[in-house]
C-alpha cells in the first residue's frame, strides 16, 4: 500500500490540513510535461491556494533567499542537467515543493536559488559529537 501525504498548515498549535499531495499532483502534472516538452511552464494550482494570504504582503520583496533541499521525490525532483553542483537555480527543480516556493516567491515578490546539503540529509543530531548534520547543519553555518 502506498503512503498518502496531506499538506498541512500549523496555525494555534495545531496542523490544519489544508490539501493533500495527490490532489496537487494531479492539477500540477500537465505543468510539468509542459515544462519537459520545452514550452512555457504553467503553474496548476489546486483549490486550497486561493485561501486568504497569510498577511506578509510583500514584506520580502528584493531578497534573495538560499533554500535549502534535497532530492526526494515526489516532493522534489532535480533535473539531470543540475546534478553535482551544491546551488542550483530554481529552473533545475521540479515537483510540489518547488512549485509552492515558486508560488511564494511571485507573491511575495522574492528571488531564491536552492541549496543541496552536502551530505544530501535533512538533518540529525549526532550524540557522539553532538553536531548536526545536514540541512540543519547548512543553517547552523548560515549557508542557507
Amino acid at each position: 500500500e502506498m503512503a498518502t501525504y496531506d499538506i498541512v498548515n500549523f496555525k494555534n498549535d495545531h496542523f490544519e490540513q489544508v490539501g493533500d499531495l495527490e490532489e496537487f499532483l494531479r492539477s500540477a502534472q500537465h505543468g510539468r510535461e509542459a515544462g519537459r516538452l520545452g514550452k512555457q511552464r504553467r503553474h496548476h494550482v489546486p483549490r486550497w491556494w486561493g485561501r486568504p494570504s497569510s498577511g506578509f504582503g510583500n514584506s520580502l520583496s528584493g531578497y534573495h533567499l538560499r533554500i535549502g533541499i534535497v532530492p526526494e521525490p515526489p516532493i522534489a525532483f532535480l533535473d539531470e542537467k543540475c546534478v553535482n553542483k551544491s546551488t542550483s537555480p530554481p529552473s533545475c527543480w521540479y515537483g510540489w515543493n518547488p512549485d509552492i516556493i515558486a508560488h511564494l516567491a511571485a507573491d511575495l515578490n522574492f528571488t531564491y536559488e536552492y541549496v543541496i546539503p552536502a551530505d544530501n540529509k535533512y538533518g540529525g543530531f549526532n550524540k557522539t559529537t553532538r553536531k548536526w548534520n545536514g540541512m540543519v547543519r547548512d543553517l547552523l553555518d548560515r549557508k542557507t
